[in-house]
């Protein structure tokens, strides 16, 4: 990780028994961010250092401060010293913010918005629903929130709050320990009926973005093809940064020259045929931001000028992104040896 700006704690606020949200104030002048993005905090605990990526829960639309809510991992290395060793004032360095689970605005927009959470994965959807609600107010938005109880759900009395204050605003909450059967978990079954219910629009132009457990996503995600909802217009958050298992590891075995332009300087290195365009890169001393090498954040998206990149896995990258020459530099093999790639 690279470029890292210092963050200072300012406020933490208890969202719930586990659940924790910190206020922060980036040490830089200038500093600008995405409803949608995380950040990606480097963390030294002078055994070792261990980056952990972080929703940022703040709209840059509604709120003041930028902030990052923080769920209590069992054992978790990082989350254990968030919740009982950070304290205001604390200083945390971090990555600017990053990712490409976010919306394009626009002003007198009348489109259906559907944004499907599960626990925690309300973190990145609650900074977009404050910013959607803020720019598009002609638009029809549904938030379905699933929970194992009141008790546990994260936000709970602010998105009341916004329920009350945004008539376009509609909830659907799901809890666990709910007696009847459905509304207490998100199936196919749910919700089909609960999208078939609240559309208002052209189907075709509904955006659906979803944040949770991986099965959950895959669930909501088939589902809403399966129903005829546009694919170019679902997006998912991924927590989960493992390497992919992929079927075929590599294209071929020819190693390839490619060049690398960052500000306006060209530098052509040799990729070898086993190693990323992003690895390379950095084994070059070429600096790219990056984050889960897993293809599943887009930290490191690049633009291909020229030539062709195969990508061995993509959770990010949307057909009409990749034809539009934007690349995962983690999961990016050369194919062909004219390949110029331009670093954002």
């Amino acid at each position: 990780m690279n470029e890292l700006i210092e963050y200072r704690i300012t406020d933490i606020k208890t969202e719930t028994n586990n659940t924790r949200t910190f206020f922060l104030k980036p040490c830089t002048i200038h500093y600008s961010y995405k409803a949608g993005q995380f950040i990606t905090f480097e963390f030294d605990f002078k055994i070792n250092k261990v980056n952990r990526s972080y929703s940022i829960s703040s709209s840059p639309d509604t709120d003041q401060q930028i902030s990052i809510t923080v769920k209590r991992v069992l054992n978790g290395e990082v989350t254990n010293w968030l919740f009982t060793k950070a304290k205001i004032g604390d200083v945390l360095s971090g990555s600017p913010a990053q990712g490409k689970f976010t919306i394009d605005y626009t002003p007198g927009n009348k489109r259906d918005i559907f944004l499907i959470a599960a626990g925690s994965g309300i973190t990145a959807l609650y900074s977009i629903l404050k910013s959607v609600l803020k720019h598009e107010p002609g638009s029809n938005v549904v938030l379905v929130y699933s929970n194992s109880s009141i008790e546990t759900t994260i936000f709970y009395n602010d998105i009341k709050v916004l329920g009350i204050q945004h008539p376009n605003l509609t909830i659907e909450w799901l809890f666990s320990d709910n007696p009847n059967i459905l509304r207490a978990r998100l199936g196919n079954f749910i919700l089909e009926e609960i999208m078939n219910r609240h559309l208002k629009y052209d189907k075709n132009n509904a955006l659906i973005y979803t944040c949770g457990p991986e099965d959950f996503m895959l669930m909501v995600q088939i589902s809403s093809l399966t129903n005829g909802y546009n694919k170019n217009n679902i997006r998912k958050e991924i927590y989960d940064v493992t390497p992919a298992e992929v079927e075929k590891k590599y294209w071929d075995e020819q190693n390839r020259q490619v060049t690398f332009i960052k500000n306006n300087i060209a530098t052509k290195i040799e990729v070898p045929y086993n190693v990323s365009l992003l690895d390379a890169a950095l084994n070059n001393g070429i600096s790219i931001s990056n984050s889960c090498k897993a293809g599943k954040c887009g930290t490191c998206v690049c633009r291909l000028k020229q030539g062709k990149v195969w990508m061995h896995y993509n959770e990010v990258l949307m057909d009409s992104e990749i034809e539009n020459g934007e690349i995962l530099t983690c999961t990016g093999h050369p194919i062909t040896d004219d390949v110029i790639i331009e670093i954002k």
